[in-house]
């Protein structure tokens, strides 16, 4: 299931079960352009980067994630078994953005 959120852009909030949380503003930037992809800290979730995103997402095409474990999305049982948050991420972002896609990641920690 997704949830619509209306601004002065074009917002999706998705929960889905086979993709991580995210927040997704398209603001209609070209193709050749890189999507702006903001990464939460420790303990975080992607409302830490909201306001970034908000103001980014005027400029470019911006998403945030809610990695394993946190804020919405769940705990992924496979990640205990070999298969790594940033493979999660990957999945999602290449869903978003499929290859050949630019991204720019943006994030920060303790």
């Amino acid at each position: 299931s997704h949830v619509h959120v209306h601004g002065s852009s074009p917002v999706h909030v998705h929960l889905t079960s086979d993709m991580l949380a995210h927040t997704h503003a398209r603001c209609g930037a070209s193709d050749s352009e890189a999507a702006i992809v903001l990464l939460h800290g420790f303990l975080g979730d992607r409302r830490d980067v909201e306001p970034l995103r908000q103001k980014l997402g005027a400029l470019a095409d911006c998403i945030s994630l809610d990695l394993p474990g946190h804020g919405d999305s769940a705990w992924m049982p496979t990640i205990d078994a070999g298969t790594s948050a940033v493979d999660a991420a990957l999945a999602t972002l290449e869903a978003l953005c499929p290859p050949p896609a630019r991204l720019l990641l943006v994030g920060y920690s303790m």
